[in-house]
């Protein structure tokens, strides 16, 4: 079970089928949302997003069995939607042996994972409203309307970096679908027959959606660069041959490195703002 201040994950498994074609092992996703209409929305759109990455990998992620939203019994500050989906038998988090596994292993496990990338990048905007029974109401996370953007840091070791309004339409014609959030612990896997570990599935989706690639490249090369980045994560093993693999998928020009660079300067000017909050309130204490 995981849990934070926005809901819940949750596993059940039960002796025997509740209804036929309902499989006996289900994991559960609780999430809080501001208001019963967000709630419906949320709910909906996961599935959506959920039941596409399951077509688009021929089952390598959780189908969708049911989905809702309510108002809770308990206190509870806002309302639930909930996502019911199948659980993924005998298989195991890659993160919790991959350090132990054979370097050809590895690459093979990082191969696989990488024609997953390309395959959600071929689904379109449209196969998300066709997943959806009111396509109208789908939203597509991580798309915003055009504008220009400056980004400007007085810290002298990152630049201005400035975008111009051609430059973002460049970075809309490249958003795609992605799981923003490839790593060993969102992976499984199962032991084969020869006795090597095959990709079983790809889970915790919670996030999934359409995004300019770039963001997710550039914001794990970021992170890497964080003293206090949690390695169990995303190692750096990992990362050395899961980056070569998906290089060929960003487009080489300059909008997508402009980028990247501004994701840099936000990510590292957060960080700072949190070390100062941090060193006023314990210099209040």
């Amino acid at each position: 079970m995981k849990s934070n201040e926005y809901g819940c994950t949750f596993d059940i498994h039960f002796e025997a089928r509740l209804d036929p074609g309902y499989p006996k092992d289900l994991r559960v996703e609780l999430t809080i949302c501001n208001s019963l209409k967000s709630s419906k929305l949320e709910a909906k759109t996961r599935a959506a997003i959920y039941n596409l990455a399951n077509s688009q990998l021929d089952g390598l992620a959780p189908k969708v069995l049911e989905y809702g939203f309510g108002i809770p019994t308990a206190k509870v500050d806002g309302e639930l939607d909930y996502v019911v989906m199948e659980f993924i038998t005998e298989a195991t988090c890659l993160d919790t042996f991959w350090e132990d596994h054979h370097q050809d292993n590895q690459r093979e496990l990082v191969d696989s994972i990488a024609r997953v990338v390309e395959k959600l990048q071929k689904a379109l905007l449209m196969d998300l409203h066709e997943t959806h029974n009111e396509s109208s109401q789908s939203k597509s996370r991580g798309c915003k309307p055009r504008t220009e953007a400056l980004f400007l840091d007085d810290m002298d070791d990152l630049d201005d970096v400035e975008l111009s309004n051609s430059e973002l339409e460049k970075l809309e014609s490249h958003v795609v679908f992605y799981h923003l959030g490839f790593q060993p612990r969102n992976i499984l896997v199962k032991k084969n027959s020869s006795g090597k570990y095959e990709l079983a599935s790809i889970i915790n989706g919670d996030y999934a959606g359409f995004f300019r690639f770039a963001y997710e490249y550039g914001r794990k090369n970021v992170c890497l660069g964080w003293e206090d980045f949690n390695w169990d994560d995303l190692s750096y093993s990992w990362y050395l041959l899961f980056k070569p693999q998906l290089a060929h998928l960003l487009p080489e020009s300059e909008p997508h490195t402009k980028f990247i660079k501004a994701l840099r300067n936000i990510m590292k000017s957060e960080q700072r703002a949190a070390e100062i909050s941090l060193e006023l309130e314990i210099h209040e204490k």
